[in-house]
């Protein structure tokens, strides 16, 4: 169980901290209802992740135990690749001025203002569905998760752990806003300089140090 969790830390590190998903959520905090709207887009990326998590843990589970034991580090070691090869793609566009993968269009950030939370719910969903990036994540993690001698309630806290992981740096604004609603405001505001400020610098760091880490860890597997 401590392997499987240990394994998942890369995952689960790579996706929170990507700097898109928590800068879109500090600038709802920072709207007209912000905090409704804050939890909304936060839940409905976490929908869309479970229900990733669900259908294809459930089509995982119903392969033959055998053919598991084959296919799954193939399958990991390929999306782990894939995984470094979109973080290169990443570190690329973001070092020549261009937007990052998963970016939200500066359009978007108007539309998010006016909306409600029952849209930015829908728009938890749909971005977290278009990212490659948060798609191979989730598959990866369901390949760890199955392929492991794990119970079935073993393999629950794994997903657990997982889902709750990817989300924390969504989540940790909003549990500000919570239980600091006085000192939220001037909180926001430093998170919110120091990520426009240092953006490219940030984007470029993460992706180059898990393009790095994914492209040797799944090479290295491929050929050992």
């Amino acid at each position: 169980m401590i392997t499987t969790l240990i394994e998942l830390l890369p995952l689960i590190i790579a996706s929170a901290i990507l700097p898109s998903w928590i800068t879109a959520t500090i600038f709802l905090l920072q709207s007209q209802h912000g905090l409704k709207k804050a939890i909304a887009l936060a839940g409905g990326m976490a929908i869309a992740r479970l229900a990733q998590i669900i259908l294809f843990g459930s089509i995982y589970s119903s392969i033959n135990i055998k053919k598991v034991l084959v296919i799954s580090p193939i399958l990991i070691t390929a999306l782990e690749i894939v995984i470094g090869i979109f973080f290169l793609i990443s570190a690329i566009r973001v070092l020549f001025y261009m937007s990052d993968l998963d970016e939200l269009p500066l359009t978007w950030e108007a539309h998010l203002n006016r909306v409600g939370p029952w849209l930015t719910f829908g728009i938890g969903v749909l971005w977290l569905l278009v990212s490659g990036k948060l798609w191979m994540f989730t598959l990866s993690a369901i390949g760890i998760i199955n392929s492991a001698d794990l119970g079935t309630l073993q393999r629950l806290l794994a997903y657990t752990f997982y889902l709750v992981g990817s989300q924390i740096l969504i989540g940790l604004p909003i549990v500000v806003c919570i239980i600091l609603p006085g000192r939220s405001a001037s909180i926001l505001k430093a998170w919110s300089d120091l990520l426009t400020k240092y953006y490219r610098p940030i984007i470029i760091s993460i992706s180059s140090i898990f393009s790095f880490y994914f492209l040797w860890h799944g090479l290295y597997k491929l050929f050992t």
